[in-house]
């Protein structure tokens, strides 16, 4: 069971140091060797250090923990292989990366790569800063790690909410507009997918959804007129020219101070991955919003709740910290009350042969510090 944690920023704060410390001492039994999946953010995209420096500084600091160092930019084809066939654009899902790389949306291009990680790789993958307890020994027998797939369900007194879910009808390729569904409250700073399981199955799916909703972004935009594509999904391309209004979901991805930029991405994430585990759930017909209730038990592990910045994940005895969060100052005193005043999240509304990732490579290419942690 492979393990590890992807970053997209700049240089690796502290607090999450401490926590891949953790995290490469408690899985070293079962994985051996884990991955730090880099995407750094270079001057290209406005950081403020190069991309070969920042590699550098990960290098230095997460190799003598075990941990083998992956630049993402070099290895976007590798990861397309968790899209279709028929989508499997490697340019494309670099220009989708790029942009939000440009536009403060670093936490996007981490989700994104974590589900194109799993889709590819299967194994396991936590935030930086989830921390296994001090002396946790993972022995890769753990029930967890035995299901197809494990993701962390919120309970129901955390303050965190992404609500209400849509789902993508995969059986005509559309959006419904049925976004009321019933589903467990779910986040995705902990994920395990067993490799050549169903697991790695709702990982594809999350991953082609994730990157279906940035098409509809863009094509909702353009019909708006919040923004002409210089090079649109027509083209194979995702290359987003100038706003006008910011009106649009992708307009408000891009900017910053709207109010509702916060919170886009984690709606984009989590509702990705429902749509990977509707996909894989529910394959004998009708709506992809029906998820069998039985099936979520198999899919989640109960989280505790959240007491002062902190969530607790007892079947693999981990905490997560919420401090340097994207959203701190942005929490609403009663998120379901926001969330209920919102209209749902619709981006719709009005190949080659790749191989395994080198080692290490300390060639340069592409990238920023992470906006946001979950």
């Amino acid at each position: 069971m492979h393990s590890g944690t992807v970053w997209a920023g700049e240089e690796i704060p502290n607090r999450l140091r401490e926590g891949m410390a953790r995290q490469a001492e408690a899985f070293s039994e079962v994985s051996g060797q884990p991955t730090l999946w880099a995407a750094p953010r270079g001057t290209e995209w406005g950081g403020s250090r190069s991309t070969e420096e920042l590699m550098d500084s990960y290098r230095a600091f997460a190799e003598p923990l075990g941990y083998r160092v992956v630049n993402v930019w070099e290895n976007v084809e590798y990861l397309s292989q968790a899209l279709p066939a028929e989508k499997r654009n490697p340019q494309m899902l670099m220009d989708m990366w790029s942009w939000d790389m440009r536009n403060g949306g670093q936490i996007s291009v981490k989700d994104s790569v974590s589900y194109c990680v799993l889709g590819v790789e299967g194994g396991v993958l936590l935030d930086g800063n989830a921390s296994p307890a001090p002396g946790t020994k993972y022995t890769g027998a753990e029930e967890a790690f035995q299901r197809d797939v494990t993701i962390p369900m919120i309970d129901s007194d955390a303050s965190i909410y992404y609500t209400p879910v849509d789902h993508v009808t995969y059986g005509d390729g559309g959006m419904n507009d049925d976004n009321d569904a019933v589903a467990p409250q779910i986040d995705i700073w902990a994920m395990a997918a067993r490799p050549g399981s169903e697991g790695q199955e709702i990982m594809r799916g999350a991953a082609e959804s994730m990157f279906d909703r940035y098409v509809k972004m863009a094509q909702a935009s353009v019909a708006e007129g919040d923004v002409v594509m210089l090079h649109g999904p027509e083209e194979g391309r995702f290359v987003p020219g100038e706003f006008r209004t910011n009106s649009s979901v992708l307009g408000k991805k891009a900017n910053v101070d709207d109010p509702e930029w916060a919170f886009i991405p984690g709606e984009l994430a989590v509702h990705s991955l429902y749509d990977g585990i509707a996909k894989v759930d529910n394959r004998h017909g009708g709506s992809a919003m029906g998820v069998p209730d039985e099936a979520w038990p198999l899919r989640t592990s109960p989280t505790g709740p959240l007491v002062d910045r902190q969530r607790t994940l007892p079947a693999l005895n981990l905490t997560k910290t919420y401090e340097g969060s994207w959203k701190q100052g942005r929490e609403q005193s009663n998120p379901l009350a926001y969330y209920a005043s919102m209209s749902a999240f619709d981006p719709n509304r009005t190949s080659t042969s790749p191989t395994a990732p080198a080692q290490i490579s300390r060639s340069s290419s592409s990238s920023q510090g992470s906006r946001r942690s979950r």
